[in-house]
């Protein structure tokens, strides 16, 4: 019984500080899709950076590059059908320069057709080095940023939408899960012990 109530005590000892603090001053973005398999995943690869075109809103989350799955690319690929970009070039030309350098933009309606919530967020410093084929070969300086999800939401590349975060965080949750299947565990053993004891006394 020690050692339970031990864990116990250590449980809820990693759950206090699990709890977030409030930070200072700044701005961060998240260049991937949480895992909901911890805190940390949540606001995964994170860095600073100034929001210029959300004039209400301190954080934004970019897109990640990167390849997708099958499933993701046919959600992705149904919501580019509505999109009346103008150009010759198709889903899976834009597809390829995503894939290697994340969800670029001239203006917000670049972005829109993802999502509605969505943003071209302006670059602080100008970022160079991307494809030349962007937008069927685009002059650089047409491309001012990347589409971003508000404050307060991340881009799921499940659903291919910006979803609303977590207030604490999957990982924390996760935590409070374990506490609770502890003390359960802990009541159960105790129930079971008891009911012996109870039987034995019965039977002398």
């Amino acid at each position: 019984m020690k050692i339970t109530w031990l864990i116990l005590l250590v449980l809820i000892l990693a759950l206090v500080s699990a709890i977030p603090k409030k930070g200072g001053g700044g701005f961060s973005h998240s260049h991937s899709k949480p895992d909901f398999s911890g805190a940390n995943k949540v606001f995964k690869a994170t860095s600073k950076v100034k929001a210029k075109n959300f004039k209400n809103v301190k954080k934004v989350a970019l897109v990640a590059a990167g390849a997708y799955a099958g499933y993701q690319l046919a959600k992705l690929g149904t919501k580019f059908g509505s999109w009346s970009h103008g150009g010759s070039w198709g889903f899976d030309d834009w597809d390829d320069w995503r894939e290697a350098d994340g969800m670029l933009c001239r203006t917000s309606d670049d972005c829109r057709w993802v999502d509605r919530s969505m943003r071209c967020e302006d670059w602080e410093i100008r970022r160079t080095g991307f494809s030349s084929g962007w937008f069927g070969g685009v002059p650089t300086l047409a491309i001012r940023g990347e589409c971003a999800c508000p404050e307060g939401t991340f881009f799921d590349d499940d659903d291919m939408a910006c979803n609303d975060v977590p207030p604490f965080g999957i990982g924390l949750l996760t935590i409070i899960g374990i506490i609770i299947a502890v003390i359960v565990t802990t009541c159960c053993c105790v129930c079971c012990c008891f009911g012996k004891k109870v039987l034995e006394c019965l039977k002398k």
